[in-house]
């Protein structure tokens, strides 16, 4: 146990110390070598004022530079989509923000878009009752889970693109679905899609039977986001819109973060296919204001040329090469 006797004699060495590095200090240290010191820490401080202040105008700039792009992309974009029919289809767990804003810039540019088809969780079937509900409409009942799902994603690919569905061979024949029904209007009723209305048509009913419109571009997004399940139903589709021979577009909204793969990844399932990296159009940054952008111009371009566009691997540029009339 520590007595009264040694703690006073721990504090009286403490002071101790001190008294000699104050004596040291201001005796053994050279007074030219703490001038230098203090000559150096101002000259250290000036440096980093100065740096500070460059941090701060090239802030400015940038931040200059983005509100100039942001309000200059209807411009840019204006009367390219113009009597053109857009669909927007996306997993959920897509930024609702980027959505409404990418909907949005679609149609500035012109084109027939009323707001965002949205695909739930439900795709997912890890509940029960979902997979139930997704057998029965398509005829399969019985299948798996994963069985089920491919038809189901390749039957609304089809669905989308205006074609006929076919019904599981285990199945009686029906069109466009295998209980007789829309699919789009079953997979809605079925809590598997959801409607976002957005723009001046907001107050105008959804119908789904009448959805996207013969002829109509479709725009898959995707999300670095989103859950590997729901990421998971973009390419099926993509390759149904493809097989169908309907113009297409996958688009990717990045998130950079520790853990998350690479710009790019959300879009490589297109890209790195040697079939459908020439069918289909892809953009992997369309959280940027160049990558919304760079949809609007890709939809555009759809019938003339099939590029990709971005930051990630296998982009070629980034935005759309200028095509002369």
């Amino acid at each position: 146990m520590i007595n009264f006797r040694f703690h006073l004699a721990s504090l009286i060495a403490v002071f101790l110390a001190l008294a000699i590095g104050i004596v040291m200090g201001s005796t053994v240290v050279k007074e030219a070598t703490v001038n230098g010191l203090r000559a150096e820490i101002h000259r250290v401080e000036r440096s980093s004022n100065a740096r500070q202040r460059e941090n701060n105008a090239l802030s400015t700039q940038l931040s200059n530079v983005e509100a100039y792009v942001r309000e200059s992309m209807p411009h840019v974009v204006l009367g390219s989509l113009s009597g053109v029919d857009v669909a927007i289809v996306a997993v959920r767990g897509v930024d609702g923000g980027m959505a409404k804003a990418t909907a949005q810039l679609v149609q500035q540019a012109g084109a027939a878009n009323a707001g965002v088809l949205w695909l739930e969780n439900t795709w997912s079937l890890k509940n029960p009752d979902d997979e139930r509900k997704l057998g029965e409409m398509l005829g399969d009942p019985a299948a798996t889970a994963t069985k089920i799902r491919d038809a189901g994603l390749a039957a609304l690919g089809a669905r989308l693109a205006g074609s006929p569905v076919a019904a599981p061979s285990s199945a009686p024949a029906a069109t466009p679905g295998a209980t007789g029904g829309d699919v789009l209007s079953e997979l809605v009723t079925a809590g598997f899609a959801t409607f976002e209305p957005i723009g001046p048509r907001t107050g105008e009913p959804f119908t789904p039977t009448a959805y996207p419109g013969t002829g109509a571009r479709i725009l898959l997004v995707n999300a670095t986001d989103a859950s590997t399940d729901q990421q998971a139903l973009v390419p099926p589709i993509a390759r149904a819109l493809a097989q169908a021979k309907t113009a297409t577009v996958v688009a990717n909204v990045y998130h950079d973060e520790r853990g998350k793969p690479p710009r790019g990844a959300g879009v490589s399932a297109i890209r790195d296919d040697s079939t459908l990296s020439k069918q289909v159009s892809t953009v992997d940054d369309l959280e940027l204001t160049e990558g919304q952008v760079a949809s609007v111009l890709a939809l555009a371009e759809l019938g003339r040329r099939v590029g990709h566009y971005g930051y990630g691997d296998g982009a070629t540029s980034v935005v759309p090469a200028v095509t002369q009339p």
